[in-house]
């Protein structure tokens, strides 16, 4: 068991409703949060994008799932007695839910300050123990089966700003491919890498018959073929935060946000600011 069991507390409610909208990375990094939820209470309902539903499987089994876009209006149906984990800062919604019938609420800070990690600071929010090896814990699972041959790029992020030079990934893809003909890489974009993926297929390596392009919004297709890659290489970026969560070697470079704070989750995580120092991965 993941947690220690902890006698109950007089005034939890049996059941938890735990809201997370938000970005992959953000969605990821919360599930720690969600696993203690679903070990201390009897019930526990997810309110998240539909997208994320797919990674919600094996010790997931108990939660309950609704769709954050089309299944909101039923929240009132289920407060009624149940303790609120949501990490909304709109006031007038908060002053609306405090109004209501529920347990206790607890309205989690998304965009912590200082250098504390995330994780750290809302299991803190909470009033929950945080232990250091929860930093090194696969949270879907440590499934990597190892392997030598295929990269892992994602050289796009929810932000521009956050994003290194995509030479800097496409020349490392380069070497890592030259250094044997078995070697593979695949090059993943998602729905905020427009412009990375543009400029991409305008380079040779987008030809290169050694060279996949993912471009599918499926998670549950790409964390089944995330787990054959042997190393994962990124900005800070949701695809970074699963491939850790899933036990994948992961090399995050980090520019404009905070790699104290945003470090992903995992057992094989090695996080960087500047790409010399990635270069160690080839």
């Amino acid at each position: 068991m993941l947690f220690a069991q902890v006698p109950g507390k007089d005034d939890m409610s049996k059941k938890v409703v735990f809201i997370r909208a938000g970005g992959l990375g953000d969605f990821v990094l919360s599930l720690p949060a969600l696993i203690r939820a679903l070990d201390l209470y009897d019930e526990t309902i997810l309110f998240t994008r539909k997208s994320y539903f797919s990674l919600m499987s094996g010790d997931f089994d108990s939660l309950t799932l609704k769709d954050i876009d089309s299944d909101l209006d039923t929240l009132g149906q289920v407060l009624p007695s149940c303790d609120v984990i949501s990490f909304w800062q709109d006031e007038e919604w908060k002053r609306e839910l405090r109004t209501g019938e529920h347990g206790n609420l607890f309205f989690l800070e998304p965009r912590p300050t200082g250098n504390e990690p995330f994780a750290r600071n809302m299991f803190s929010q909470l009033g929950w123990v945080w232990l250091n090896e929860f930093s090194k814990t696969a949270w879907l699972g440590d499934h990597w089966s190892g392997g030598d041959a295929l990269l892992w790029v994602h050289p796009g992020s929810g932000s521009s700003k956050k994003n290194h030079p995509l030479t800097c990934f496409t020349e490392l893809a380069r070497q890592w491919l030259d250094s044997k003909t078995s070697k593979r890489v695949i090059f993943s974009f998602g729905e905020a890498d427009g412009e990375v993926y543009d400029n991409f297929l305008k380079i040779d390596l987008s030809k290169d018959r050694r060279v996949r392009l993912v471009l599918s919004e499926n998670l549950g297709e790409i964390r089944k073929l995330m787990l054959e890659s042997s190393v994962f290489l990124g900005n800070d970026s949701g695809p970074g935060h699963l491939a850790a969560s899933l036990g994948v070697p992961t090399h995050v470079v980090f520019r404009t946000t905070n790699r104290k704070v945003w470090a992903p989750l995992g057992p094989r995580v090695e996080t960087y600011e500047s790409f010399p120092e990635a270069s160690k991965i080839l």
